[in-house]
């Protein structure tokens, strides 16, 4: 019993340590490129991934500058338009400030996002976990995890990925 609350406490400080070296990378990264790159590794370490995106939203509410980790399928250019947070299903993901959303991609139902959807069943993915950027006052953007097993987030998971999300928001 000692042992296994050794682990536990062990896990903890390193999950801890990670989500701190995350916060030192966003403080210190001022290029939207520089701070995927400084944080896909430490990202991976807390929740097991495989693409790791981050999308920021602009004022008027549509789907702004991106970072498309350099591993996945090429974004084409024109996708970023066809994109609409105000409609379904980016509304629901995008709509809790405080928690991330696991999403089956094999199974979930395209309608309004037919063109990501597509993008996103070429690349491999099965399963994406989409966690808010979030202010008091808005949604900045997203982080989202991409898996190629079909295996779901589980809801730790996706705590600590809303809390990646929170300090990226930074």
């Amino acid at each position: 019993e000692v042992v296994a609350r050794e682990r536990q406490l062990q896990a903890e400080r390193d999950h801890w340590q990670t989500l701190l070296e995350v916060t030192n990378a966003v403080v210190t990264q001022r290029d939207v490129a520089a701070l995927r790159a400084a944080i896909v590794p430490n990202v991976r370490r807390i929740v097991p991934h495989d693409h790791t995106n981050l999308y920021l939203v602009d004022e008027q509410r549509r789907l702004g500058p991106f970072v498309i980790d350099p591993l996945t399928l090429a974004w084409p250019d024109d996708l970023a338009a066809q994109v609409r947070l105000d409609a379904e299903p980016y509304k629901s993901w995008l709509a809790p400030f405080d928690r991330a959303v696991d999403v089956d991609v094999t199974h979930a139902d395209p309608t309004g996002w037919e063109a990501v959807h597509a993008h996103v069943v070429a690349s491999g993915v099965k399963r994406i976990c989409n966690a808010p950027l979030a202010t008091p006052h808005r949604v900045l953007g997203f982080l989202s995890l991409g898996r190629v097993t079909p295996s779901p987030f589980t809801s730790d998971e996706l705590a600590r990925a809303a809390q990646v999300a929170e300090q990226i928001a930074l």
